[in-house]
């Protein structure tokens, strides 16, 4: 960072713009004025105009309307930058004045700022930026300051601090705004914490980050480690730890998807550190383009996947038919994938495998920027009887036309022919519908046998003739 710095207020702009305002410079714990503005995507530092008055451990929100408003932090000021101009003004004061209280922003504009030191237990200030006034919320459930709070949409989540002597807690709390009041039944986080940063993720997972087991300006350790919450399964997970233990941190998202852990201090000292976490998420999809297969035919299997955030580089991708009915394993198989996905890829189908109900199991590993994701999938597949060989077909129909006749027999003759080129077939085919053309001039003095046999001679030329051209042309 352009400075060591802790207890400041840090929060993220939309453009990528990270400012860090006030906080202290020193383990000396006296507040300054200063005020920074870091480009997530060159790493550079600004210099800001300073703040009208001196605040540590203040509560700091980005407003809908662009600006950064800093609340308290040693007194009841409500200081407002704008980055447009570069420049400080001041709004409407507190209800109350608040040490280490926590702020954010809800989707109407509202600013919330809950608990903290020399207010009433959990007392809830809301100020309205358009009108530039007051008003008192619904007070959290407990007396908290140290902790942590952010919003999502217009809930608000507030995690662990402490009070009296500031020993951390594994508070967590959920403000339901469609309800007015606040939720105390969440899973608790996993370790008590205080002195944390708090941040929701692109992927909408709830990042705690840093802190230490009380809040104490110093203390006698600090965390590295980070806990995620999921608020649709309501439960808690771990990401990287950080590479700097830390208390007293700030934190922010920026729109590429990271989240940028700055500043705090150890038990020693103040940091000037910049860490962050890249955050991604994972879609994919795998399908076949067809629901049922003849045995000994093949079917086209479609993978595409998609990271956001971060560049997906290349796969390893195997496969088999597995039978439903006894587990049997059929053709396993496996390619590699040597740039980004969607790919196409043929699956055969044995022609020994009996007609039923099969798996395709995919096992998939996909490659990106320093992470990889592995799926395991099945698709269902019916394979249907394999067609029978044309060679078959002939020999049956050969052996229907063996009875009716001298003529037949003549036709059979043909038949025996086939494996001769295709011209040669023709040719052959074309002297039999000479004779047919003779026995037609005569046919008026045969019998009626004569005639039946002709007409059964005509039918099976048809037949025949039709067969081998399919078989021919397959």
């Amino acid at each position: 960072m352009g400075a060591t710095v802790a207890q400041a207020v840090v929060v993220g702009a939309a453009n990528g713009t990270v400012y860090v305002m006030g906080g202290v410079l020193t383990m000396g714990y006296a507040a300054v004025t200063n005020a920074y503005a870091y480009d997530s995507d060159t790493g550079d530092w600004t210099v800001l105009a300073p703040m009208s008055y001196a605040a540590r451990g203040a509560a700091g929100a980005m407003g809908l309307d662009g600006k950064v408003y800093v609340f308290g932090g040693g007194s009841s000021y409500t200081q407002i930058y704008d980055p447009e101009t570069d420049s400080w003004s001041l709004g409407a004061s507190m209800l109350d004045g608040a040490w280490e209280a926590k702020a954010a922003t809800v989707t109407n504009g509202s600013i919330w700022v809950v608990g903290g030191e020399g207010v009433a237990a959990g007392y809830a200030q809301v100020y309205d930026p358009v009108d530039d006034s007051w008003f008192v919320g619904t007070p959290a459930p407990a007396a908290v300051l140290g902790g942590a709070m952010v919003a999502v949409g217009d809930d608000l989540y507030y995690s662990g601090g402490g009070v009296g002597n500031y020993a951390g807690t594994t508070n967590f709390y959920k403000y339901n705004a469609s309800g007015g009041e606040w939720v105390t039944t969440l899973e608790p986080m996993p370790v008590a914490r205080a002195a944390h940063a708090m941040v929701v993720g692109d992927d909408g997972l709830i990042y705690v980050v840093g802190g230490s087991s009380d809040a104490w300006n110093d203390g006698a350790n600090a965390y590295s480690t980070v806990a995620v919450y999921d608020s649709a399964t309501d439960e808690w997970s771990t990401a990287d730890d950080m590479d700097y233990a830390r208390k007293y941190l700030g934190a922010t998202i920026t729109p590429d998807g990271r989240i940028m852990a700055l500043g705090g201090n150890t038990p020693s000292a103040v940091l000037d550190v910049v860490e962050s976490l890249q955050l991604y998420e994972f879609e994919y999809t795998i399908g076949l383009s067809a629901s049922s297969v003849r045995a000994g035919e093949t079917v086209l299997m479609t993978v595409d996947a998609q990271f956001t955030h971060i560049d997906e580089y290349n796969s390893d991708l195997s496969w088999y038919l597995e039978s439903a009915a006894d587990g049997k394993v059929y053709n396993p198989d496996s390619t590699a994938i040597p740039s980004d996905a969607p790919a196409a890829i043929t699956v055969s189908i044995p022609a020994l495998a009996p007609p039923g109900n099969y798996n395709v199991v995919v096992y998939w590993t996909i490659y990106a920027e320093g992470v990889h994701e592995h799926v395991e999938e099945e698709r269902t597949l019916q394979v249907l009887a394999a067609p029978a060989p044309t060679d078959a077909l002939i020999a049956e129909l050969q052996a229907q036309l063996m009875a009716p006749g001298a003529n037949i027999t003549t036709v059979l003759a043909a038949l025996g022919q086939m494996g001769a080129t295709f011209a040669d077939l023709q040719t052959q085919l074309d002297a039999m519908q000479d004779q047919v053309d003779r026995i037609e001039d005569k046919a008026d003095a045969a019998s009626m046998y004569a005639v039946i046999n002709l007409v059964l001679v005509v039918i099976v030329i048809v037949l025949v003739a039709l067969i081998v051209m399919k078989a021919r042309k397959g």
